[in-house]
Parts: structure tokens; C-alpha cells; sequence
């Protein structure tokens, strides 16, 4: 008996609660059945998945310098610093910053599709511009920064942490950021490719190895690092090449060559030393052109192609830089190199 009443008790309170939270509708949305939603929510937009897979191998994905959420580092380290760089100019001190990922480059649940965030082309920071269709959103980041402190009076305060960043890509790719002490360079053939960064290291992907959302440009191939060409297979361009040594017989040993020599240039001039095991510029006072030298080669060095982005303009501006701090340099101002 008592367990019938205890039941009754429940199913009542059950009623009232179920009473006081009644739903009553206010208003009806239908929605068609072919929206832009299914683009993406679809269990055959497969495309998705794979990119989603290959961007999980990527640097965005992996690197561990997300955390560097100060208003000099969060517009390019942060996702949500990115957001807010290019809508308001800055990116803020965002809480909680997560890494690049999706939404950083893309915004489908305001724009509807899966159309870049911005394209729209990129005054560098150093001056300068860049305009080469989807690559743009890259170089927002992916430019040389300004010293600091800059370049100008009669010497510059080197320390540790001085330089143009570990970022140069679209600087160098179109010829644009470095000094050349007044001497003549060229701008290779690579500054004009439509769309850039894209062409290259978004071609179609080896798995989740390189290309596509992995942006790599090297994968394994039976344990064997092997470059990733297939950017550069285009009519026009390097149909026949098989690696990344494809000009000025050996490229990238070229450029690994001048700058070994001018990073012994620059130690035995004492404008390199070491700090926990890895050489930068020293901390103290040099002339004009000793700043840069020094900056030019943390520029050509951190930016990682080993000439392929601008084989031309990466030489001439090394040639350039061992010349100026050779027994006969003399105080030329050349400025940062504009874009042809």
C-alpha cells in the first residue's frame, strides 16, 4: 500500500513539473532541404574529412606557440587573435586562445560556404604590398617584420631577440624585405605565380603528407624524404622536375653554401653568438650595415626554402651581404628591397 502512494506521489510531481514547463510554440521555420548547410554536413562531402586528416599533420595544427596570446603575437599564433586582426585591425589579448585551425581561414556559418575569411592583398608591415589571389590571407602572417628597434641613425641596439621573425615566406617570395646596400638584384619568376603560396603547398595532397591542408612540401616514401613537386609540374612551369634542385645546377646547396659563409662572416665579426647552444645577434651596438647583414641572413635562414621561393633575389642580396661587411664596405644606405 505505502508503495502505491509513494508512486502516486511521483507520477503527480512529475505532472506538475511537466506542466509548469510546457513549450508552446511562437513561431515556425521551415527550412528547404538543399541548404548551404548540407555542403558541409553531408555524409558524402568527403573532402572535408581528408582535410581535416591532413590539417591535423600540419604546423598550424602541431606547433606548440599557440599560447603566445600578447598583442604583438596573438594575431598570427592565436585563432582567435587572427579573427580579430582582420576584422578590427588587431588582435587583442585573446583568453583561452586555441590554435589555426578551420575557422581561422574559413567562417561557413557566416559566410555560408567554405570561401576564405579574406583575400584581400596585404601592406606589409615593412612596407611594401602583396597581391597574389588566396595566398593573401598567408601573407597577413607570413611576412618579414619590422626590427626593433629599426634600422636607422648611426648604429643599432642588437640583442637576442632582434630580427625580422621566423616568417619571411611572402617577403622573399616577392622579392620584397631585404636590404641590398644599393647593389642591383633580381626578383625571380615565383613573385608572379597567381596565386602564390597556394599553388605550391596546397597543391592535391600525398595523403595526409604533404600539400593540401598540410601545406608540408616534403613527405616519406619508404622512409625516404622525398620534396613534393607537384605544384611545380604545371605546363609553363617545372613539368619535369623530380625534387627542389631544379635550377642553377643545385639551388638549395647553393644557398646553404652563402649562407654558412656569411653566418662565418658574421660570427668571426662578433655579430653572432651563442645563447643556450644556438647563435643570434649579439647584445650591443653595431654600424648600419653590420645590422643588415645580420638581419638579412636571419631573414634568408628563417624563412626555410633555401632559395626556391626567389632563387635570384635570395643570392644577390647573400652576395650582397658578405660584400658589405668585407674590408671595403663602405656605408651604403640601401633600404628595404620594393617589390618590382
Amino acid at each position: 500500500m505505502k508503495t502505491v502512494k509513494l508512486i502516486t506521489v511521483v507520477f503527480t510531481a512529475v505532472m506538475v513539473i511537466i506542466a509548469g514547463c510546457e513549450r508552446k510554440v511562437t513561431e515556425t521555420v521551415v527550412v528547404a532541404e538543399q541548404t548551404n548547410c548540407f555542403a558541409c554536413h553531408s555524409d558524402q562531402e568527403f573532402s572535408l574529412v581528408a582535410a581535416d586528416v591532413q590539417w591535423a599533420t600540419s604546423m598550424h595544427a602541431t606547433g606548440g606557440t599557440f599560447e603566445r596570446n600578447s598583442s604583438r603575437c596573438s594575431k598570427c599564433h592565436t585563432n582567435e587573435g587572427f579573427n580579430a586582426y582582420i576584422a578590427t585591425g588587431s588582435g587583442g589579448s585573446p583568453t583561452n586562445p586555441t590554435p589555426i585551425g578551420c575557422f581561422t581561414c574559413h567562417a561557413p556559418h557566416t559566410r555560408g560556404d567554405l570561401s576564405l575569411r579574406t583575400s584581400e592583398a596585404v601592406t606589409f608591415e615593412r612596407g611594401g604590398t602583396f597581391d597574389r589571389g588566396s595566398a593573401n590571407l598567408c601573407a597577413n602572417c607570413h611576412q618579414a617584420r619590422t626590427p626593433d628597434p629599426d634600422i636607422t641613425g648611426a648604429t643599432v641596439a642588437l640583442e637576442e631577440r632582434w630580427g625580422p621573425h621566423h616568417a619571411g615566406q611572402a617577403s622573399v617570395l616577392t622579392g620584397q624585405g631585404a636590404y641590398t646596400f644599393g647593389m642591383a638584384y633580381t626578383v625571380g619568376a615565383h613573385a608572379n605565380v597567381p596565386n602564390g603560396c597556394i599553388s605550391c603547398h596546397m597543391a592535391p595532397a600525398y595523403g595526409n603528407q604533404a600539400g593540401g591542408h598540410t601545406f608540408k612540401m616534403t613527405y616519406l616514401y619508404h622512409d625516404e624524404e622525398t620534396d613534393f613537386v607537384a605544384g611545380c609540374q604545371v605546363e609553363g612551369c617545372h613539368s619535369a622536375t623530380e625534387d627542389f634542385d631544379f635550377s642553377y645546377d643545385g639551388v638549395q646547396a647553393m644557398v646553404q653554401g652563402l649562407l654558412e659563409d656569411l653566418k662565418a662572416e658574421l660570427i668571426a665579426a662578433n655579430l653572432l653568438v651563442l645563447y643556450d647552444g644556438e647563435y643570434a645577434p649579439v647584445e650591443a651596438s653595431v654600424s648600419v650595415n653590420e645590422a643588415k647583414a645580420v638581419y638579412n641572413y636571419l631573414l634568408m635562414e628563417e624563412e626555410g626554402s633555401l632559395g626556391i621561393h626567389n632563387p635570384d633575389y635570395v643570392i644577390d642580396v647573400l652576395n650582397a651581404s658578405i660584400a658589405a661587411l668585407g674590408p671595403n664596405a663602405t656605408a651604403a644606405d640601401g633600404g628595404p628591397v620594393a617589390a618590382h
